[in-house]
């Protein structure tokens, strides 16, 4: 294929725009815009590259709904995460700090990671991402409470990786329907985890400085707290594990012998 005629341009904008308006985003007409301009740019992009140009116009049409959800939601969850820095990968949204380019000679012996903060948003915004978009958070600092009880519905995949919660953490899932995981994170308040989990569920080498308490969760696949460290006996009563429960290395002063299997 080559260059775009005039006609075939607005072909493809039109197809963004009825994408965008299905969607129903809450981003503002200036943000909209710039996304319709950088889809036809990331098109133009590979028409011009001969390992990736597209065959016909068909092709390029059928692209467009996946082109808009990642566009979209990247958006979407830097405005309401206030971030500069978001990237898809393998079907995730994956919410880190931005990358650094640095000359070679200055990164030889850097070892500190960087991490982001996550600055405070409204409890409803949260809840959205969560319903909407799979997320990967990782070496992200919460420092703010992240309580309701409002149970989260039907939420995509959510992962958190390597993050530090520094404030009381609720979370009250009504149902997840993908895998759960908060691997090594560090819980400096109150932690509370309700809901049913229909897929494998992930503390692994986590660290709860304080009151943990997963009472009545249900647990349909493994349930994984490898190596967890709960400085305060944590609440697993009427917790119900119907698959296996892998708690190796775990520093627990208690047993889970009393828990209905």
């Amino acid at each position: 294929m080559e260059e775009l005629t005039k006609e075939q341009r607005q072909i493809i904008e039109e197809e963004i725009k009825k994408e965008i308006k299905k969607a129903d985003t809450f981003l503002k007409p200036e943000s909209i815009n710039k996304i319709i301009q950088d889809i036809i740019g990331d098109i133009k992009g590979k028409i011009n590259n001969k390992f990736k140009c597209p065959k016909n116009l068909e092709e390029i049409l059928s692209s467009i709904p996946q082109k808009v959800y990642v566009s979209l939601g990247k958006e979407e969850i830097k405005q309401i995460l206030k971030l500069d820095f978001c990237c898809f990968v393998d079907n995730v949204f994956y919410i880190d700090s931005a990358p650094k380019i640095e000359p070679y000679e200055h990164n030889q012996n850097k070892t500190a990671i960087e991490e982001q903060r996550i600055i405070q948003c409204s409890y409803d915004d949260l809840l959205y991402l969560f319903k909407t978009y799979p997320l990967i958070f990782n070496h992200c600092i919460f420092d703010y409470k992240i309580d309701k009880k409002t149970p989260i519905e039907q939420i995509k995949k959510l992962s958190f990786l390597n993050c530090n919660f520094k404030k009381e953490v609720y979370l009250n899932f009504q149902e997840c329907l993908d895998s759960f995981q908060m691997d090594n994170c560090v819980f400096e308040d109150r932690v509370t985890i309700k809901g049913k989990f229909n897929d494998n569920v992930y503390f692994n080498n986590s660290i709860f400085k304080n009151y943990a308490d997963f009472h009545e969760c249900e647990f349909e696949k493994t349930a994984n707290f490898y190596g967890v460290r709960f400085n305060k006996t944590p609440n697993f009563s009427q917790a119900i594990f119907r698959g296996n429960l892998n708690a190796v290395n775990a520093n627990l002063n208690f047993t889970f012998d009393d828990l209905q299997e």
